[in-house]
Formats: C-alpha cells, sequence, structure tokens
C-alpha cells in the first residue's frame, strides 16, 4: 500500500481585506495582553529571586550553628546550599536575555512599517490595506514568537524554584527529624 501525500487545498472563499485587517488587529491586541501577563509573572518572579537569595547568603552562618549528629548536620546543609543554587539558576534564566540576530525586527518596527510609507495617490486602497494588513500580521507573528521564547523561560525558572522550594523542605523536615532524635536519645 502506498502512501500518497496530501496537498493542502487554497480556501475557495475570499475574506475582505477590512475582515483580515481587524483579524490581524485582533491578534496584535491578544499578543501585547499576553505580553503584559508575562511581564508580571516576571515581575513577581524577579523580587521573589532577589529576596531569598539574599535571605539565603546573608543568613547562611545559621547553618554553622547546627546542633545536629555530624552526618545529619551535613544532609541539611547540603539541601540548604542546594536551594541557593537552584534559586540563583532560577534568577540566572530570568535575567538571559538572547540577542536578536539581525534580520529579526522587533515587532513595534514591523507595525511602523505601514506608516512611514508615503502616502501615493495613485494607489489603490485595496492595495494599501493589503500592505497594512501584511505589516499587522507580521507584527502579531512577531509578537507571538516573543512571548512564546518569554513564556518557556519564565516556566522553566517557576520549574526550578519550585525545586527549590523542595529542597527547602526537605531541609527543614530532616533538621526536625534529627533534632527531634538527637533531643529524644
Amino acid at each position: 500500500m502506498r502512501l500518497e501525500r496530501l496537498s493542502v487545498s487554497q480556501p475557495t472563499t475570499t475574506f475582505p481585506l477590512e475582515h483580515l485587517l481587524a483579524h490581524a488587529v485582533r491578534c496584535w491586541d491578544a499578543e501585547v495582553e499576553s505580553s503584559r501577563q508575562l511581564a508580571t509573572r516576571m515581575a513577581l518572579l524577579l523580587p521573589t529571586c532577589i529576596g531569598l537569595l539574599g535571605a539565603g547568603f546573608f543568613r547562611l552562618g545559621w547553618i554553622a550553628e547546627l546542633d545536629l549528629p555530624w552526618g545529619s548536620e551535613w544532609i541539611v546543609r547540603v539541601f540548604v546550599l542546594g536551594a541557593l543554587a537552584l534559586i540563583a539558576r532560577s534568577f540566572w534564566i530570568l535575567l538571559t536575555v538572547r540577542r536578536r540576530s539581525r534580520r529579526m525586527r522587533s515587532p513595534t518596527r514591523e507595525l511602523r512599517g505601514a506608516s512611514t510609507r508615503s502616502p501615493d495617490p495613485d494607489i489603490d486602497t485595496e492595495a494599501a490595506l493589503a500592505a497594512i494588513y501584511a505589516d499587522t500580521a507580521r507584527a502579531a507573528s512577531s509578537l507571538t514568537r516573543e512571548n512564546d521564547v518569554l513564556r518557556s523561560r519564565l516556566d522553566r525558572a517557576q520549574a526550578v524554584l519550585l525545586m527549590a522550594l523542595v529542597f527547602l523542605l526537605s531541609a527543614l523536615g530532616c533538621y526536625s527529624l534529627m533534632a527531634g532524635s538527637a533531643q529524644g536519645g
């Protein structure tokens, strides 16, 4: 049995350019809103990382004062230092920004393409709408790619912070168990 490649046919109906332009504007607006939400997430994660790192590094002295049996003291220390390393990793993920390639333009620059063109009295309305639609659709697509990259970074940073929380809770659990057994025994 031989599989044949399916070809995608062009839609038989055409939409007026006004509808396509309105759709492209809605896509742009949706991506701008998504961008705002991602900026809010970033604004919450960065201070959280900074606060946890500051509290961890400036309060690190309490680890030296642990009154636990020798082996269990090191288990708690490893968990706490591992949590600090994970928090630092999360902070690094949030701060790293890839440089744009020279070919990739910013989304707002894509939108400015239509406004920088000089009005031509000989051009018809359909061609002008088509150019504006193309610029708006390109800008929305570019912003979608940028939002996807930022969303991926934020998701990774949150996952690493969750692992740090697991390490901190493990350290606290070990400390509670070991301190209780040291006092009880």
